[in-house]
């Protein structure tokens, strides 16, 4: 028992009227059962016919009263102190049970049928005041308890009446002066308990009563039709009495002729009834949660229904012995279990279903009536039941047997539910949805308090995953909402049940009044569902955005708000058959975001706004998707989600040496290696790794990350002097590597270096010889359950706490190109925050196949080309060098790949030598870490037919800040800013176009370990005169962002020489003499120069390039004397970083040695 429960129980306000329901209860239901009982089994010189006849009369006369009575009732309880009143009734209730006293003590069953029919007038004398006092005791939050409190009390007594007096009466001899004693005392201790019912008002002094009891009924009956809601719930009420009156008073005939039971198994069923209609009147406080609604009313007349029809179909087949049997023969048969469950479940249905009922009548009536609309609540309900009762009777008359009586009152019921069903269909038709919902998918809803924030006018949009959103949203969400849907796909004859419900609203997309008629509806506060993808997505990610959704939302004035729908798209009822792992009953998650205003300057009109407000709907619905995903989790459980969500055999990572892993591979080998890189290391240190595009990379990595150590990737192609910097800025201690890698990149010189400064290479070759047998059994089972053990590892053994999102999860190194490599220290957050940023803008699935040749020492390789297709399900192929311009073209068409990531000195180097039919499986390719030249572009788009994706990113932001996406491309930017990036743009002396990007985000790194100050994360900040702005990262990088928000790479605030006061882009004159020569690599320098303050070095691999020949091509380009190098310097192979870009160091160190 709950405490709220508990602590009205034990006030007086309560607790006495509680006591005087449940001994009168008791009492009535003890007095009849004992008659009920002793009419059956020990009145032999009566007939079957006449048995039944008399049971059934008995009913009638304890009913008959409320039809005659109530009224008068109700009105005394509004014209005196319904406490004293109660005293009164209790005072008659003891006169009352000495007639019954006297009926039992003669053996007379005609005054016992006179007592019964005195006991129905006090009853029904007390119905009215004992519902209409409970409002005015208890708050209205203790309402729905309160009323299920003395539902559940009712019928627990009716359970001990019930039980007790066919008990007594159920012996041979039975002990006649036990039974008058029950009956008295129950009238006694009722009587005194009323005496201390606190003083209550008097709600209306000036009624008048009157002797025409006729008439009193029909004013009660007539004024409380006035109220319809009131009403409702009276025939709600009724038909509950009506239903329960006919299966009780059938019941004893039910258990001796079809089940063949004594009095023992007639106990058992009624029982059975009582209790199970208390379990439901108090599980109805549970379920509403203190609010009065009826909206499990429905769905528990159509459960009750259900158990009516297949206790119907246990009596047909019940087996029927020569005997009457007791309790174990009754339930040693299939079918009195299920006669015994249906019984309970009809009742637990009832009290569902009675409770909310009671609650609404008494709040929706005034006080001044409140009794009289419970009088008028009590006749029709004993109208009712007097009504089933005649009809039974009739029916019994004619030659219907028990179980034909269950099918019509079974059958009768149904079509009752089906009317209320069709008074009620928005309460039907949630409540059925809810419970189908959250049982088969798990629904999670988050942020309801968004929606009651944003107000009446409302536009609902939402991403389109699959056929079921309309029911989610409609079910889930607590107005009834209208759906805007396509005229075509609102005539589909399977859609319009599911339409009519839901209110769709069929929008012609060619007529312009339907788009009016939505504003209208927005503006008449009508909350309206779009869903601005205007189909269901085969991607599985976003598709088309129109604008149409941000012009109603415009026009109307209403309030945006998003809803992101996570999980269907997974569901049978997707479009994403055969692209993604479907399930039957995935869990949904609906996320509702912050509701948002759209906005557009006052003086856009035209296409203009239009435009505007498309983008911004666009930026809205990308944003949602992203804010509606948690980056709670790290790598590894993100990889176990993955693992999941596609399947553990599920072939995922093949590489250039005919190895493939699947994610169960991955999961027992990191579990296999990870125990072993756990016994050299220590908690969170940092572990280098010297390691090529392979398979087991992939291992080794989330091996590390398994035991909390943080992998850090060490690159080795910009030298030994940055490597051994690296190690002691990351202070590492012990590296892995691989012996044939080594050998093959010819590195034993770098190896033999790295010794010398005590760090330990360990070969990942030389740790496979140490794993035996039982090491791969132990962790193959561990990846049967990777969470547990991944759990088990932290909190049980070691740290007694789990690693978290915002953990270091890698290490990363700058190139160098500007000074000693710092070390980018990334959380498991920013990596996954990155990741769903991406996601949110291009449509990853699992049918993709990614040709990764990046190295995962590269932020670009290591995200994108690496944990991506993990965490995403993308089949991915490692190559070990992205410089075979030859050999990658083959691999990309052998593989049939979807898409790879490239700089745009590969991309170039693949269309030099590529087959114009190497590409034909590829959807997109994504160009980054350097600039995109337009030579490159058009190339890739004339020879391939492939529009090249430009990014622009940094290793501290995971790395992405911005992408041309299918939807949003704009030739020459680097695309829009991803979801949730902040950025501001802080001007710089001397350059009039753009300023230099500043960032923050949820993929902004955790911070720096420099060189001067080794293994110290240094938070990222950006300092300006005025204040210190921490977690904003400084890109270094001169960017401009147009009208449209795409954003221009201008150069590298660094990478601008001076001359004469001009700031003058290096980059720019790198593209510049790139247009004159496209088929070469250029590098520029500034150097200072003692007239104009800098001056330009040029550095190129093109043969017998002269000044003059690009001055002459820059003039009549338009560009400016200030792009004319100083000088020229061919040097026969442009140095280049691993990622491609050009190593400026190199060429410093070959400017300085000149």
């Amino acid at each position: 028992m709950s405490s709220t429960t508990t602590s009205l129980l034990s006030k007086r306000r309560f607790l006495t009227i509680f006591i005087c329901q449940f001994l009168s209860a008791f009492s009535d239901n003890f007095v009849r059962t004992a008659f009920t009982t002793l009419v059956t089994y020990y009145i032999a010189e009566i007939s079957e016919i006449s048995r039944s006849i008399l049971i059934t009369l008995s009913m009638a006369l304890f009913v008959l009263p409320f039809c005659i009575f109530s009224a008068s009732g109700g009105k005394l309880a509004d014209k005196f102190r319904k406490s004293r009143l109660i005293v009164w009734l209790k005072a008659i209730n003891i006169i009352v049970a000495l007639i019954a006293v006297i009926g039992f003590l003669t053996g007379s069953y005609f005054i016992l049928l006179f007592s019964i029919f005195l006991t129905g007038v006090e009853a029904a004398l007390f119905g009215p005041v004992k519902y209409s006092i409970l409002p005015e005791g208890l708050k209205k939050s203790e309402l729905i308890l309160g009323n299920g409190l003395i539902e559940a009390a009712t019928f627990v007594a009716i359970l001990f009446g019930v039980t007790f007096g066919g008990l007594f009466v159920s012996h041979d001899s039975f002990d006649v002066y036990l039974i008058c004693f029950i009956i008295l005392a129950a009238a006694v201790i009722s009587y005194v308990f009323a005496l201390f019912i606190p003083n209550s008002t008097v709600s209306d002094p000036s009624i008048k009563l009157s002797a025409n009891l006729i008439l009193e009924t029909k004013e009660c009956i007539t004024f409380t039709r006035k109220h319809r809601r009131a009403f409702l719930a009276i025939l709600g009420i009724s038909w509950f009495w009506l239903i329960g009156s006919v299966l009780i008073s059938q019941m004893s005939n039910l258990t001796k002729e079809v089940f063949g039971g004594d009095e023992s198994v007639f106990t058992l069923l009624l029982a059975a009834f009582s209790f199970g209609t208390g379990v439901g009147s108090m599980l109805c406080n549970k379920l509403l949660k203190e609010e009065i609604t009826t909206k499990y009313v429905p769905t528990s007349m159509m459960v009750m229904s259900f158990f009516f029809l297949d206790l119907w179909w246990a009596s047909t087949i019940f087996e029927k012995k020569d005997y009457l049997g007791g309790i174990h023969y009754f339930l040693s048969n299939v079918e009195g279990i299920r006669a015994f469950i249906d019984i309970f479940m009809i009742s637990v249905a009832g009290g569902i279903y009675i409770v909310p009922l009671y609650a609404l009548l008494q709040l929706e009536i005034k006080k001044e009536f409140r009794s009289r609309a419970i009088a008028a609540s009590n006749i029709m309900s004993s109208f009712f039941m007097v009504v089933a009762s005649s009809i039974t009777m009739a029916l019994i008359a004619i030659g219907l047997s028990e179980p034909q009586l269950l099918f019509i009152l079974a059958v009768a019921n149904f079509f009752t539910a089906s009317y209320i069903c069709q008074i009620l269909p928005d309460t039907v038709i949630k409540n059925f949805f809810q419970m189908v919902l959250k049982l088969i998918y798990r629904v999670e809803i988050e942020g309801m308090e968004n929606y009651h924030k944003a107000g009446k006018r409302v536009l609902i949009i939402a991403n389109h995953a699959s056929f079921i959103d309309p029911i989610l949203i409609g079910a889930l969400l607590p107005d009834r909402l209208i759906f805007a849907i396509d005229t075509y796909i609102a005539r589909k004859w399977w859609l319009k049940p599911f339409l009519t419900f839901l209110r769709a609203f069929p929008v012609d997309p060619s007529n312009p009044m339907a788009t009016k008629t939505l504003i209208d509806k927005l503006k008449s506060n009508t909350p309206v569902v779009i869903f601005p993808e205007g189909r269901i997505t085969v991607t599985g990610s976003l598709m088309k955005i129109y604008e149409g959704p941000g012009m109603i939302a415009d026009k109307a004035d209403a309030v945006l708000l998003p809803i992101r729908l996570d999980g269907p798209q997974y569901s049978v009822f997707s479009r994403m058959h055969g692209k993604l792992r479907l399930k039957l009953f995935p869990k949904i998650r609906m996320h509702i975001l912050k509701p948002q205003k759209l906005s557009a300057a006052h003086d856009l009109m035209g296409r203009d706004r239009r435009h505007e407000i498309g983008n911004r709907l666009y930026d809205i619905m990308t944003e949602m998707m992203f804010s509606g995903t948690k980056n709670t989790q790290t790598l590894f459980e993100s990889f176990v989600h993955a693992k999941e969500q596609f399947g553990g055999n599920t072939t995922i990572i093949q590489d250039a040496n005919k190895n493939s892993l699947t994610y169960n591979k991955i999961c027992a080998g990191s579990f296999i290696l990870g125990k072993r890189i756990a016994a050299k290391t220590n908690y969170r240190d940092y572990v280098g790794f010297l390691l090529p595009n392979a398979a087991g990379t992939v291992v080794a990595f989330f091996a590390t990350i398994l035991y909390g150590r943080v992998p850090a990737m060490l690159n080795f192609s910009t030298g030994l002097k940055n490597l051994i910097s690296s190690c002691k800025t990351a202070k590492i201690k012990i590296i892995y590597t691989s012996r044939v890698f080594i050998e093959k990149a010819s590195l034993e010189h770098m190896i033999d270096e790295i010794n010398q400064h005590d760090i330990e290479i360990v070969y990942l070759e030389d740790l496979r010889k140490e794993i035996k047998f039982y090491h791969k059994v132990k962790g193959i089972l561990k990846a049967l359950f990777p969470l547990y053990y991944y759990q088990h590892y932290f909190t049980k053994k070691k740290y007694k706490k789990l690693p978290h999102a915002n953990d270091p999860a890698v290490v990363l190194f700058t190139s160098g190109s500007e000074g000693l490599p710092k070390g980018v220290v990334l959380s498991h957050s920013n990596i996954i925050a990155n990741l769903k940023q991406l996601s949110s803008r291009i449509d990853f699935t699992s049918s993709d196949k990614l040709f990764s040749a990046l190295p995962v020492f590269h932020s670009f390789g290591l995200t994108a080309g690496m944990i991506l297709p993990l965490l995403y399900g993308i089949s991915t192929y490692f190559y070990p060098s992205p410089l075979h311009y030859r050999i990658i073209p083959e691999m990309v068409y052998g593989v049939n790949a979807t898409f790879f990531f490239a700089t745009d000195t590969f991309l170039a180097g693949y269309a030099k030598y590529a087959h114009p039919y190497d590409f034909f499986s590829i959807r997109y390719v994504f160009a980054g870490a350097e600039k995109l030249k337009e030579e490159t572009r058009k190339i890739w788009q004339e020879k391939f037919g492939i529009r090249v994706l430009e990014g622009y990113g940094a290793t501290e932001t995971a790395p992405a800040i911005s992408v041309n996406s299918p939807m949003h491309y704009k030739p020459g930017t680097v695309g829009r800013i991803l979801p949730n990036i902040n950025y501001k743009l802080e001007a710089v002396e001397g350059i009039n176009e753009g300023g230099k990007l500043i960032v923050n985000g949820p993929n902004v790194m955790l911070g720096y370990l420099r060189p001067e100050k080794p293994g110290i994360i240094q938070k990222p900040a950006h300092v300006t005169q005025d204040e210190i702005y921490e977690g904003w990262y400084d890109t270094g990088d001169i960017v401009s962002v147009d009208e449209d928000k795409y954003v221009t790479i201008l150069g590298r605030a660094k990478r601008f020489a001076k001359i004469g006061g001009e700031m003058v882009s290096l980059a720019a004159v790198e593209e510049a003499v790139a247009k004159l020569w496209p088929e070469n690599l250029h590098g520029t320098l500034s150097i200072d120069d003692p007239k104009k303050g800098e001056s330009i070095i040029l550095f190129t691999d093109k043969e017998g390039a002269a000044k003059d020949e690009i001055m002459r091509f820059l003039s009549k380009e338009g560009y400016s004397e200030l792009y004319i190098p100083k000088s020229v310097i061919y040097i026969e192979e442009m140095p280049l970083l691993g990622a491609g870009k050009i190593d400026y160091m190199s060429l410093k160190e070959k400017l300085k040695n000149m």
